[in-house]
């Protein structure tokens, strides 16, 4: 085996980990909320990416790489702005904000 199939299978564990603590769940944060775009209000988030990408942008949804938070990028112009939404704020305000910020351009 050489050196950059070693790297690989380094790189390759470290993402099978980083999957399954994912898998388990996101870290709780002190008041015991996880993020978890499950728990998002579907119609929203359907309203909120249509104004983005209706604008020519695009819109990434994630977790910060603990899963503590949400993580809501937005491209315009091959630039790139992540937002980090606590789970104890209210994720479906945030993309109600979102959306009128996009419609009202």
């Amino acid at each position: 085996m050489g050196a950059n199939d070693a790297k690989q299978n380094a790189k390759d564990d470290k993402r099978r980990a980083a999957f399954e603590k994912r898998a388990k769940g996101g870290k709780a944060t002190p008041g015991g909320t996880v993020a978890d775009w499950a728990g998002v209000d579907c119609e929203q988030l359907q309203r909120t990416i249509a104004a983005v990408c209706v604008s020519g942008d695009a819109i990434r949804l994630g977790y910060t790489r603990d899963g503590g938070a949400y993580a809501v990028a937005l491209l315009h112009n091959g630039e790139s702005h992540t937002d980090y939404v606590s789970p104890n704020d209210d994720i479906d305000v945030y993309l109600k904000g979102l959306e009128d910020d996009y419609r009202d351009e």
